[in-house]
């Protein structure tokens, strides 16, 4: 009774942690280095499991708060959606960078890093969509990263750029 009295709200919560490495044969160091396993999506009360591109991990079959809201925007299509960015330039991402197509302001950064072993810049960013719009026609959009004033170029991938044969570690 005490902790719901003590509460003013309570919002999901959700960091999705994996690696790309087989039978974890890398140092902690390598995998810090590499961003090799953290995923570094972090839902909460500002981006729902669809923006965020985890759909297939709701179970529509059962119920839960926020499902009406959450079976509406599935319905009407996404008008925003979480992008990860490969961004030209090796800028420090940090967060709340805005993210542009056109000069206008369509998003911002929720996070980035390079990673070590890649060699590319990697940001996660919240991004306007057109309903209906795919993966794949957002990633046939221009966009670009204003960092510190200064415009990087950024793409948005379709898939996290990871090695699965282990080439590039082993390299």
């Amino acid at each position: 009774a005490d902790v719901l009295a003590a509460t003013d709200a309570v919002a999901a919560a959700l960091e999705i942690v994996d690696s790309r490495v087989a039978d974890w044969k890398i140092t902690l160091l390598d995998t810090v280095a590499d961003n090799a396993s953290s995923g570094a999506v972090v839902l909460g009360p500002e981006v729902t499991p669809l923006e965020a591109g985890l759909g297939f991990a709701v179970d529509w079959g059962k119920p839960f708060q926020g499902k009406a809201v959450l079976e509406r925007q599935r319905a009407e299509g996404l008008t925003r959606r979480l992008v990860l960015f490969d961004v030209a330039g090796h800028p420090l991402i940090l967060h709340d960078e805005p993210i542009l197509e056109g000069g206008r302001v369509v998003g911002a950064t929720t996070s980035g890093a390079r990673g070590a072993r890649t060699g590319l810049t990697l940001a996660l960013g919240l991004i306007a969509v057109a309903p209906g719009e795919t993966l794949a026609g957002t990633g046939e959009r221009r966009f670009e990263v204003d960092v510190a004033g200064r415009l990087y170029p950024a793409r948005a991938l379709a898939r996290p750029p990871f090695d699965p044969k282990g080439e590039r570690m082993r390299a």
